[in-house]
């Protein structure tokens, strides 16, 4: 107990305390503990795992087990009123978990308190157990001795209560000086795990699509366990065909599991093979092979993700396991193309495509999965994504475009309102097409609700609060989805953004950096945000040098590379801005918000409003950003930078005095 500081007590005492309070709510989470703590979510994680080497769900559980057997023992209940009275929501889920944990059901607590042996207890149905003696008991000695009884159980409660927090803080002492067994160590870390992108072992490379979608099933199977941290088919793409050790990849992508795969076809039938394997200390603990029909692959898909879930010693839920048990659709042929849409549409995600073919074609692939099926949810909701993302890049024009991806986003919704992809889409058409934005709010927090741990739910969701104002709120977002996606460029553009509103330009620059770390650029749009996070840190020399760049590397104004040095040594950054407006007004394809965040660096109201209203006619897709954007703090106090907030839908969210100044990091 040495180890043990009253620090780290005072800490533990207090979620206790809290998890307590809320013992009956079933939906009292992480997030719940964090926000009645007043601490961050990652702050309690990392030192629970520092202290206990456990996860903060797993702490909520076992805070909840503790009560639940005090329960048992000193009260006239059945184990069906203790599950919901400790926030289990179920019976069977709290069999299951009390069962795990104690290594006895909880049925065996009541009929120990009641004095039974086995073979009597066996004759009795655990509904009918009843502490209360009988009336011809409440007499002579039996009173005696049940007063007694009951005053000596009162204190063994006590006495487990404080035991139960002295296995807490020993935990701290014996966790750092004892070796832990592998089924330890899978208990008590924290079940983070990568599905590493599956091998064709086909000899038709058209297979491949397939295969990309039978892995990314599995990981959509894997985001439906809440115990679970699973990282995104995008940020382990990097690692296909990789020279890279499984510890290295593990490292990179901040997991402790892999698990790796191979698809065969043959004629019509499928061949699967998984390996888990603990990237610790890369002991393999999971071989698993199936030959099937292809009919059979929803079986062999939800097999795989429920035994990956047992081998890392989760507890599934009721309803986490009809969701990996569903299947998406009878129809096979409906299965492959919406398995070859999905990985084609994937591919582009963060990119800018404009009109590539691969888009393009996932966009036929659902549509022609959807005309094989017409009630196949899945496939109508990554029709919607591939609209989206086609409008967006106005491939597809905004107005037919984004009413198009609406259209069928509900329609998977009224073939299942469960599916959280199909929850996000809606959201982003709500906040970049129609700037709806309390409806895009409800749709994002449905999705996260049905998916916590879907990384585009929980980045995309950052978008909208960015927009509204709401910068802590947005800044916790991006965090969860960088968290299930660790190396996926475009949050790091967006965590980025954020840190540039707030003022936090070294944070911002430190996220550029990570981003290049992980795909190295040049990417033009973070040359130009670290072109203007230099000139608010009045570093003239850094800023032209990055200008410079990016105009060496953007063809469409290469040509006025030479032009940089003479105009800075002449008007300074003024004439820089000045410059690069009147060239990009020239410019057929630039965007007007861009000239007018230009013109409104410069302090030319007139002319940076001029452009807003040129990119509010067209509905530019990043005007909204207005709202929370530093680069228009000089025009933010004008009235028709107001009217345009107001067209906007955005009055209700303004804040006119909002200090954009930089902050020391």
């Amino acid at each position: 107990m040495s180890g043990v500081t009253s620090s780290d007590q005072a800490f533990i005492n207090r979620l206790t305390g809290i998890i307590l309070a809320n013992l009956e709510n079933e939906h009292f989470g992480v997030d719940e503990l964090a926000k009645s703590s007043g601490m961050p979510r990652s702050h309690i994680h990392q030192r629970l795992l520092t202290l206990l080497a456990k996860p903060t769900i797993q702490f909520i559980r076992e805070v909840r087990l503790a009560r639940a057997l005090e329960l048992l023992q000193q009260e006239n209940i059945t184990a069906s009123e203790v599950a919901y009275r400790t926030g289990f929501g179920s019976p069977a889920y709290f069999n299951t978990c009390f069962h795990e944990f104690y290594g006895y059901p909880p049925g065996k607590v009541l009929r120990h308190s009641l004095g039974e042996t086995e073979s009597e207890s066996n004759s009795h149905n655990e509904q009918l157990l009843d502490l209360t003696p009988e009336p011809s008991m409440k007499s002579g000695k039996h009173t005696v001795w049940n007063i007694s009884g009951r005053i000596l159980f009162i204190y063994s409660c006590i006495g487990l209560l404080i035991i139960f927090g002295l296995v807490l803080l020993l935990n701290i002492a014996v966790f750092k000086n004892k070796n832990t067994a592998p089924s330890d160590l899978i208990k008590n870390e924290e079940k983070s795990i990568a599905v590493l992108p599956f091998k064709n072992l086909s000899n038709d490379p058209d297979n491949q699509g397939i295969v990309d979608g039978i892995m990314e099933d599995i990981v959509s199977h894997l985001y439906i366990v809440r115990e679970l941290r699973v990282i995104s088919r995008t940020s382990v793409e990097q690692f296909r065909n990789s020279t890279n050790t499984i510890p290295e990849i593990a490292k990179k992508l901040g997991v402790n599991f892999i698990l790796e795969g191979s698809v065969l076809q043959y004629g019509g039938k499928i061949r699967v093979m998984v390996q888990l394997i603990d990237a610790r200390n890369e002991q393999c603990i999971l071989t698993e092979q199936y030959d099937r029909d292809f009919e059979d692959i929803f079986i062999i898909q939800s097999t795989i993700a429920k035994l990956v879930a047992k081998e890392l010693q989760t507890v599934l839920t009721l309803k986490e396991i009809e969701k990996i048990e569903k299947k998406p659709t009878q129809n096979k042929e409906a299965y492959k193309y919406y398995l070859m849409g999905r990985s084609l549409c994937n591919k582009k995600i963060g990119e800018r495509p404009f009109n590539d073919p691969d888009l393009l074609k996932s966009r036929e692939c659902f549509e022609k999965s959807i005309s094989i099926d017409p009630d196949y949810p899945l496939a109508y909701a990554g029709l919607a994504d591939a609209l989206y993302t086609l409008t967006w890049w106005r491939t597809l024009p905004r107005t037919e475009g984004y009413e198009l991806a609406k259209k069928n986003a509900l329609r998977a919704l009224e073939l299942d309102k469960n599916l959280s992809e199909a929850h996000t889409v809606l959201g982003r058409i709500y906040t970049f097409g129609e700037w709806k934005w309390e409806k895009a709010r409800d749709e994002f927090l449905q999705a996260i609700e049905l998916n916590p741990n879907y990384p585009f739910a929980h980045a995309n969701y950052s978008e909208l609060l960015d927009i509204l104002g709401e910068d802590d709120a947005a800044r916790k977002e991006i965090n969860l989805a960088l968290n299930f996606d660790p190396t996926m460029v475009y949050f790091y553009r967006l965590s980025a953004a954020y840190y540039f509103n707030q003022g936090k330009l070294n944070e911002s620059l430190k996220e550029l950096d990570k981003m290049v770390e992980f795909f190295p650029g040049p990417w033009i749009y973070d040359l130009w945000q670290r072109f203007y996070i230099y000139d608010r840190l009045n570093d003239d020399s850094h800023a032209l040098g990055i200008l410079k760049e990016l105009m060496a590397n953007d063809s469409s104004i290469i040509k006025y590379l030479p032009m940089v040095d003479p105009v800075y040594q002449k008007s300074g950054m003024n004439g820089i801005y000045s410059k690069m407006a009147e060239v990009l007004s020239h410019e057929t394809n630039a965007s007007p918000l861009s000239i007018a965040q230009l013109y409104a660096r410069l302090g030319k109201k007139e002319e940076s409003i001029a452009w807003l209203r040129k990119a509010l006619e067209e509905r530019n897709g990043r005007l909204p950003n207005l709202n929370n954007d530093p680069r228009c703090v000089n025009i933010r106090q004008e009235p028709g930078f107001r009217e345009i907030i107001g067209q906007l839908g955005l009055s209700p969210y303004f804040n006119p005095a909002k200090d954009f100044s930089p902050v020391a990091d």
